[in-house]
């Protein structure tokens, strides 16, 4: 998935995406309130006890989910999963930076995800004004655990199958802008498509993404008036 597939940022945003790479809050500012407790043998994000989990694991969770309540069920069940933990990191950022400015406290949830070794998030366009109850974002996945583990259970489909990695990304614009925001994926490595590169990138239908065999590379795009 290229950029030039992606449509141009629209004049309404003031600033690029790239503008807020360093804003805070930084990937660093994030680190520091993640921490490991050897007393009461806790994981800790700010306030939130955290577990670590093996995405193999992650990966045969999924493949029980399915087999047990099939595809269907199973997706609602992880979107509703990862819509808790993107509501839960949303709040973490609206409390721990009040007077960052709206578009860098946003984009702190795609460097929360990447903390957390679920995907790395590039974000194409941005044009957010809560004020003006306005959003529409375009972003980039990469390497989406999500997908790999799929992909190493199902192979290459034809459906989309990033579903929490979905769910948390819902979650969290809803609860950071107080209006439910429903992303759609428009392409997704689960799904197939085209390979390209040395890496040999396929492209995912879950609605935008794309993955080698050990990375994905996706694509949301989302908007509300």
């Amino acid at each position: 998935m290229s950029r030039s597939s992606i449509a141009a940022p629209r004049e309404a945003v003031s600033r690029s995406p790239q503008a807020y790479e360093t804003s805070s809050p930084t990937p660093a500012d994030l680190r520091r309130y993640l921490r490991f407790s050897d007393e009461d043998a806790r994981i800790w994000l700010d306030d939130q006890s955290m577990v670590m989990l093996h995405s193999s694991a992650l990966g045969a969770l999924r493949r029980e989910l399915i087999e047990s309540v099939g595809r269907e069920g199973a997706r609602r069940i992880l979107m509703r999963i990862g819509y808790s933990a993107g509501s839960q990191d949303a709040a973490l950022v609206r409390k721990r930076w009040p007077a960052s400015d709206e578009r860098s406290s946003f984009i702190a949830g795609g460097r929360l995800h990447a903390l957390q070794g679920v995907v790395r998030v590039e974000t194409v366009d941005l044009d957010l004004d809560i004020e003006r109850g306005h959003f529409h974002g375009e972003y980039l996945w990469h390497d989406s655990r999500e997908a790999h583990e799929h992909i190493a259970h199902y192979g290459v489909g034809d459906e989309a199958a990033c579903w929490m990695t979905l769910g948390y990304a819902a979650g969290y614009a809803s609860a950071f802008i107080g209006k439910l925001v429903v992303y759609r994926e428009v392409e997704c490595v689960a799904a197939g498509g085209r390979c390209c590169g040395l890496s040999a990138i396929r492209q995912i239908a879950c609605q935008i993404m794309s993955t080698a065999p050990s990375s994905a590379t996706g694509t949301l795009r989302t908007s509300f008036r």
